[in-house]
């Protein structure tokens, strides 16, 4: 056992309820107490609470089997050290200036709260996004705007194995007025280096319909479909199977409902592989890069608990050789000769494996028993070292991490 994980199996666990017996009645409370410091971990049970600010490098996470810990409200994230939240269903989201890892792990954002965007990440260096579905909130009646599911600026941000869905557009409420526009899925701006890998849907929201008024036989006023992704000044690398699709929002054809684009991209970088597009490419002044052989990636199945074996599935040439690095210490590590960086300790790995991918490796993950474990935060990440680059084929590919938040 490496020092680190000791000291990670020692954090303090704390319980919070809002209507039974424990140590916190509230997820806000919990984090300004002085008890509660750096390291330590949050296990909130099933049940309705106010939205928090993480000041403290903490993990919080709700409960992986039955019941639901409901977060209401915009709960922000702005902490020097970082942080994960695992297992939450929360109303509204905004990572804000962190410069550490910050990890979300299965959980619900949006569901047609009051923010725009559900998911907000701006100024961060190191976030992981997995196995989360985001839903961009609905557009006020008779309302021009556009509700994007995720905002990105000026940050570094992978999302793997979720959904993401922008805003539905306004539905009208005058006769002869034209229902709204959907709005985008992902939206990434100012720089941003944005991963999306092995997203079953990226759309966006759907066409708002129109009115035609009274005793018109038919019109043409229902709105557009979102975009499912936009990319300004960034660089976006969207890479899975044919069953993950990028696309653009629902929209009634017959009442003139038209589509948006699977991707618009104004000055930004784009690289497509393995993944499907409903709906046009608008590469205005950027380009995509398709890679000829279907990129590596890597994911997992199963629930993440004390005695459950979760399946990392790496997905690469056949034949190839790879490398397994698995770190609780988070990092970010641009290293010569890869093309991308390293998402842990490369000096202080908690193990690595040399092993030969059949196309798919299926690598189990055991958990031990015991509540000591809850909370335990790692990554994992591959290194293919005879893959070439894609942007630059004389560097070493090197696919994106996956996150693990113990849950309970």
């Amino acid at each position: 056992m490496t020092p680190l994980l000791a000291l990670t199996l020692l954090a303090a666990t704390w319980t919070v309820d809002d209507d039974v017996f424990a140590d916190f009645p509230s997820i806000d409370a919990a984090i300004q107490s002085p008890l509660v410091v750096d390291g330590d971990i949050l296990q909130v049970r099933a049940g309705n609470y106010g939205p928090f600010l993480l000041t403290k490098s903490l993990t919080i996470t709700g409960p992986a089997g039955t019941g639901t810990a409901s977060v209401g409200g915009t709960s922000v994230i702005s902490v020097p050290g970082g942080g994960s939240i695992a297992n939450l269903k929360l109303l509204a989201l905004r990572v804000t200036n962190v410069p550490a890892r910050v990890r979300v792990a299965s959980c619900e954002i949006g569901a047609n709260g009051t923010a725009d965007p559900a998911l907000d990440i701006e100024g961060c260096a190191q976030v992981v996004v997995a196995r989360t579905n985001v839903s961009g909130r609905w557009a006020e009646a008779d309302s021009d705007l556009q509700h994007a599911g995720v905002r990105v600026d000026a940050s570094r941000v992978v999302f793997l194995d979720g959904s993401i869905v922008g805003g539905h557009g306004a539905g009208a409420t005058c006769p002869g007025c034209r229902g709204g526009d959907g709005g985008p899925g992902l939206v990434a701006t100012n720089g941003s280096d944005v991963v999306l890998v092995g997203n079953p849907s990226i759309r966006g929201g759907a066409a708002g319909y129109g009115w035609c008024g009274f005793g018109a036989p038919t019109c043409l006023l229902d709105g557009s479909g979102g975009n499912g992704v936009e990319a300004v000044g960034s660089t976006v690398r969207m890479r899975g199977t044919a069953g993950d699709v990028i696309g653009t929002g629902d929209y009634e054809p017959p009442w003139g409902g038209t589509p948006g684009a699977a991707v618009v991209a104004v000055n930004a970088t784009l690289t497509s592989s393995g993944v499907t597009f409903d709906g046009a490419i608008v590469p205005t002044g950027s380009s995509l890069v398709t890679p000829p052989a279907v990129e590596p990636f890597v994911e997992w199945t199963g629930k993440v608990a004390p005695s459950s074996t979760p399946q990392l599935l790496v997905q690469g040439p056949a034949g190839a050789p790879v490398l397994l690095l698995f770190s609780i210490s988070p990092w970010i590590s641009p290293l010569p000769g890869l093309e991308g960086p390293l998402w842990i300790d490369w000096t202080a790995p908690l193990a690595a494996v040399a092993t030969t991918c059949p196309g798919t490796l299926s690598v189990p993950l055991p958990i031990p028993f015991g509540a000591e474990w809850v909370g335990v935060s790692a990554t994992v990440q591959t290194v293919f070292p005879t893959v070439p680059g894609t942007l630059d084929p004389t560097s070493t590919f090197v696919p994106n991490p996956v996150p693990l938040v113990v849950g309970w």
